[in-house]
């Protein structure tokens, strides 16, 4: 109780508040650091060395949808956690409600119960209680919280009117125990829809990267002969050297081609060989992009979908590279 008196109660809640909004500035901050970083970094590594600024451009593209995959990821592990345990907070609070102790202290005296990786939010709930700030205050914390997830989103904002009515108050909080437990019960239902379609879009992709694996073992060499015995240009004339952006793109594309055999001899069959795997690739990725987007209408679960189908795609073309199949 000293320290809270100290501290006058509001000002511990803001500081313990601030510890907890810490994290959520973690991925700003990297990016304002990283990004300026690969700038610079870009700049001198094109003017020093104009190949290695294609590795450069790679390891900034993968680091920074890794680092924006990984926040939304917990976004999406918070939400489902939050699924998980609000109901028992409800459960709780109505149980507290019906042997007849009062709203606010019950609110506060559930709230030190644990409630899996979500229970840091409840303890700077209740500390807001005890500093006696207005409860439409407390819940707005919630509610901010947990914004992304609609249903309970929705589910605060009643409990928070219900509990400045005062009538029927656990009659209320059962009420949304209920929708919420029947909601979750169809997202589970769903959620097995879901995953038969998305096991086919997975299935789709490998049958896509199949047929360009075979089409590389037949075109690019059909269309290498027949550049060798046609008096044609070649696609990329220079290797070594960056002059425009078709020479920057013959670049990418041999060097891409090296990643996955082991000698490159002829740049216009490695850059026929990149351009069928970039399409192998580019299915993966956008197939991913239509699995959380036409499933579960979310972009950022279309995201992590995409990227494990590019990494999936990319190892089998490394694989087999390696082991000079292709």
């Amino acid at each position: 109780n000293s320290i809270y008196d100290f501290c006058n109660f509001s000002s511990c809640s803001i500081l313990y508040d601030s510890k907890v909004n810490k994290s959520d500035d973690t991925m700003i901050k990297i990016l304002k650091i990283s990004i300026p970083f690969f700038v610079v970094l870009g700049v001198l590594v094109y003017f020093l060395d104009p190949i290695s600024f294609i590795n450069v451009m790679i390891f900034f593209i993968i680091f920074h949808v890794f680092i924006f995959a990984y926040d939304v990821l917990k976004k999406e592990i918070e939400i489902a956690l939050a699924d998980k345990y609000f109901p028992v907070f409800l459960k709780n609070l109505s149980r507290s409600v019906e042997v007849g102790i009062a709203p606010i202290k019950a609110l506060i005296e559930i709230s030190k119960e644990k409630y899996g990786e979500i229970t840091k939010y409840f303890r700077v709930f209740k500390r807001k209680l005890e500093a006696s700030i207005p409860i439409e205050e407390a819940f707005r914390y919630l509610e901010n919280v947990f914004k992304n997830n609609r249903k309970i989103f929705t589910s605060l904002r009643v409990l928070s009117f219900e509990l400045k009515s005062g009538y029927g108050l656990k009659e209320a909080i059962d009420s949304l125990y209920d929708f919420i437990t029947k909601f979750v019960e169809v997202e589970r239902e769903r959620k097995v829809v879901i995953s038969q379609f998305t096991v086919l879009f997975y299935a789709i992709t490998l049958i896509v990267a199949m047929i360009i694996i075979i089409l590389i073992k037949v075109l690019v060499p059909m269309y290498a002969s027949f550049t060798q015995t046609q008096e044609s240009t070649p696609i990329c004339i220079s290797y070594g050297e960056i002059y425009s952006l078709q020479d920057l793109i013959c670049t990418f594309y041999i060097y891409e081609a090296s990643l996955f055999k082991k000698e490159v001899t002829d740049t216009t069959q490695a850059y026929m060989f990149a351009v069928l795997v970039n399409l192998a690739l580019i299915q993966a990725f956008f197939g991913g992009l239509i699995i959380g987007y036409g499933a579960e209408k979310s972009y950022a679960k279309g995201l992590i979908h995409g990227l494990i189908l590019f990494a999936i795609v990319f190892s089998i073309f490394l694989a087999l590279g390696r082991i000079g199949f292709l």
